[in-house]
């Protein structure tokens, strides 16, 4: 199940700076996983949430200036956004 990009979840800062990135549900879908991955499809970041969390704090610090995209998996499908980090 792939959810619309504009429906479920937000994505902050966006453009990031390299230090942190915040998700936050709209919903009460719980994150159950964010994977990111860079342009060129191979994944750079996976991490498993805790039961019920509907935010998550990311630490981007190891990730280079790029293109990303974000896929954040709940139970309700999964849903993939654009992130670029400076």
């Amino acid at each position: 199940n792939v959810l619309n990009s504009e429906s479920e979840y937000k994505i902050w800062p966006n453009p990031a700076y390299g230090n942190y990135l915040n998700i936050s549900s709209g919903t009460d879908s719980p994150i159950q996983s964010v994977t990111i991955v860079n342009a060129n499809g191979r994944e750079v970041f996976q991490k498993r949430l805790k039961t019920n969390s509907t935010k998550a704090r990311l630490t981007l610090q190891e990730l280079p200036s790029g293109i990303y995209y974000i896929l954040i998996k709940s139970e309700n499908g999964i849903q993939t956004k654009k992130l670029q980090i400076i």
